[in-house]
């Protein structure tokens, strides 16, 4: 095929066939210049569209990534703003923020109108945000065909939502937090949680709530809270399990001692008396035997007590949310060893009136040495519902870690779910928490942190048994040994799980540097089918527990600020 195919056949035709074909340029020039067929001003014309419609898609690509550009900017800049907007201050500082984000968008949009407002009162519950950028995007093409710019418009609402959110943290403190830095990196990520959940500077109002659950073996739930106990007016409850069978007595006479000394700390003299006494002392009245020592006639007693309580584990309400009112509690107490005076009790299995009694802070957060009738009690206590930034950093920072009794962490669960159920409403401080179960407006929550496995410690134990434990000693407990204890406590743990998330309370665990135990990968995935979602779960050590913490506050923040356009 030659050119001649494509000169038009009027033209063509002006040359016989067999004539000599003219050089293609003269052809390709005479074809353009004929004027005739007018082909040259059809051609200029069409070329035109051609070339502002490539302009066009041009100018509009640089527009769009820029308009896509700027209202994610809009967009975090709406859902950033939700948790200051009563600080007026907070707002101008993110417009200021935002301002200089988007001097550095592509293609350079031109900003003529930014805003960052509250749409409604400071004083409502409700937050409503608003965030508006108004300008265009300068053309490049277009602007030949009198179209300088092209609009820009993007803008986003932010509303807090109005459900309310309970958050109960529970938190181990067994001895082993004391090694490694653990509790130093425990606190700094829960004070991270605080900060974000709680940012400073923002009246949360009673719509967001947490509390602090501190756990051993046993909860401490505080002396003033007394009342949650069984009644000791009669045998068996003058004292709880074990101690009555053990004949142990938190007050004695010098006559036991030698000379006035106490002889420990938490061990209080009564000069005038003249007798030794652990916790609060009182005259006993009611009728039966003195449970403590006769003076002149008068029984004296003194309760011994620091603010633990044995688990329900023996009864129809072990792992359940019931009431004190259904099912009273029973003080927590750590027998002496052997009974009172006993000659072959040793110190190390917590052998203890009246030779010296060591209930202090400084011994038993760093050692194992601690003896007494709250040896495995925490000292922190748990705490009431609030929203008190100072107060739940100053609970954190004061977290102990507490030796002796190992872990057992349903009993720590069990409580948090306590702080959390309807039931206990009205127990927990004067707030509105805990709320009826409502999953549309309220969202309860427990996050839930160990370093250790579930078992009765033994380490100091004499041969066979245990240290006491909420649940006693493990020789207490039917066919339990320490062949199957982590078993045994797994699965308490595991139906307690069930429990509370059948009630719709949401469950985050962390594990915390569990890979140093052999028994790690048993309790790792005890705690991952203990969590509500495989999400919900997380393998911390001290590197990345704070990652955790940080994930889990900024999950719970999002949900209080969801983005509407």
């Amino acid at each position: 095929m030659t050119i001649w195919n494509f000169i038009p056949t009027r033209i063509r035709a002006r040359h016989p066939r067999n004539a000599r074909m003219p050089g293609s340029a003269s052809v390709i020039n005479r074809f353009f210049a004929d004027t005739r067929a007018n082909i040259a001003m059809v051609f200029a014309v069409a070329i035109i569209p051609v070339i502002a419609a490539i302009g066009a898609a041009l100018d509009y690509s640089r527009w769009a990534d820029a308009r896509s550009a700027v209202q994610a900017m809009v967009d975090s800049t709406a859902v950033q703003a939700v948790g200051r907007s009563r600080d007026r201050a907070a707002l101008d500082a993110a417009e200021r923020a935002l301002r200089e984000r988007l001097e550095k968008v592509a293609h350079a949009p031109i900003i003529r109108d930014l805003q960052v407002i509250r749409e409604n009162p400071i004083e409502d519950t409700t937050t409503l945000v608003a965030v508006s950028v108004d300008g265009g995007v300068p053309t490049t093409f277009m602007r030949f065909f009198g179209f300088s710019e092209l609009p820009l418009y993007a803008e986003a609402r932010t509303r807090g939502e109005l459900r309310s959110f309970e958050i109960s943290l529970v938190l181990d403190v067994t001895g082993s937090m004391r090694f490694r830095g653990r509790l130093e990196a425990l606190q700094d990520a829960a004070h991270g949680l605080i900060d974000t959940i709680l940012p400073a500077g923002e009246p949360p109002g009673d719509r967001l709530l947490l509390n602090v659950v501190p756990y051993v073996t046993a909860v401490n739930i505080g002396r003033h809270r007394g009342d949650w106990l069984a009644p000791l007016d009669r045998p068996p409850h003058n004292h709880p399990p074990g101690t009555s069978r053990y004949g142990n007595r938190y007050i004695w006479t010098e006559d036991e001692i030698s000379g006035s000394d106490c002889q420990g700390t938490g061990v209080n003299w009564d000069p005038g008396l003249r007798i030794c006494y652990i916790g609060t002392r009182s005259v006993w009245t009611r009728p039966g035997p003195c449970p403590g020592v006769q003076i002149n006639g008068t029984c004296h007693v003194a309760d011994g007590w620091m603010g633990c309580v044995e688990e329900r584990g023996r009864g129809s309400h072990s792992l359940t949310d019931a009431t004190p009112a259904t099912s009273p509690f029973q003080p927590y107490y750590w027998p002496s060893w052997g009974g009172v005076g006993n000659p072959d009790a040793e110190p190390r299995h917590n052998s203890y009136l009246p030779v010296p009694i060591d209930e202090s802070a400084e011994t038993n957060a760093m050692s194992n040495l601690g003896r007494g009738p709250n040896l495995g009690c925490p000292q922190n206590e748990i705490t009431d519902w609030t929203n008190n930034r100072r107060y739940l950093q100053d609970t954190i920072n004061a977290l102990n870690p507490w030796g002796r009794s190992g872990t057992m962490t349903h009993a720590g669960l069990a409580w948090g779910w306590r702080t959390l159920s309807p039931r206990w409403a009205g127990m927990w401080g004067n707030t509105p928490a805990p709320r009826e179960y409502d999953p549309e407006n309220v969202e309860k929550i427990v996050i839930f942190m160990t370093d250790g496995i579930n078992q009765f410690f033994s380490v100091e134990a004499p041969e066979g048994d245990s240290d006491y434990t909420s649940l006693g000693f493990i020789s207490e407990n039917d066919s339990v040994d320490h062949s199957n204890d982590q078993d045994f406590l797994d699965a308490k743990m595991l139906q307690l799980c069930t429990r509370i998330k059948d009630e719709g309370i949401e469950i985050f665990t962390i594990g915390f540097d569990l890979q140093r135990f052999e028994e790690g990968t048993q309790a790792r995935q005890m705690l991952h089918d203990c969590a509500s979602s495989s999400d919900h779960f997380f393998d911390t050590d001290v590197s990345n527990i704070d990652g955790a913490f940080e994930k889990i506050a900024r999950d719970i923040r999002s949900r209080r600020e969801r983005l509407t356009h």
